[in-house]
């Protein structure tokens, strides 16, 4: 009966001394991922933050409108990436494809996208009217918008035959 007990106190200490070093590794290897993701986490704090204080300085007036957009699209673009990483390693093995059946745009390309649609349009806005959306005084020949009635230079009645309209 002795003998017996000290058999399977010995097997179970065995089985435990063989299992140990299997076990620390697993251990291991997930505090790893968990910390790849809190350094993750902490970047996209820090990318939240910083795009947070580039607006602020935008509105305060100390960056130049051409300087924030080219800033603001390097933060955006970052923090894309880094949401993308996040986004993947919460991700369990089962979630994630084997393979992608077609390439999906990532966002870090559709915020750059954006970003240069909005530098555009900005451009556009500062350069005004269209010469064509324009109508030429008579008196002065200065360039008035399309829907004005009188001239912005002298004052004259804008004529709606000069207008193009009958």
């Amino acid at each position: 009966m002795f003998s017996a007990s000290v058999i399977i106190v010995l097997t179970i200490s065995v089985g435990l001394f063989i299992t140990y070093p299997l076990l620390t590794r697993f251990r291991s290897a997930k505090s790893g991922e968990d910390s790849r993701t809190s350094d993750l986490m902490v970047r996209r704090d820090q990318l939240f933050h910083d795009i947070r204080e580039l607006e602020f300085d935008y509105r305060m007036g100390k960056l130049s409108e051409e300087d924030y957009a080219e800033l603001l699209t390097q933060l955006k673009t970052e923090a894309a990436e880094v949401l993308s990483a996040l986004e993947e390693a919460e991700r369990t093995p089962s979630e994630k494809p084997h393979e992608p059946l077609r390439a999906a745009p990532r966002d870090a390309d559709i915020e750059v996208l954006v970003a240069a649609a909005r530098q555009a349009r900005a451009a556009r806005l500062r350069q005004g009217p269209e010469p064509a959306k324009r109508i030429t005084c008579p008196s002065c020949n200065a360039a008035n918008p399309l829907e004005a009635q009188f001239c912005m230079k002298c004052g004259a009645l804008l004529a709606a035959e000069t207008k193009g309209n009958p």
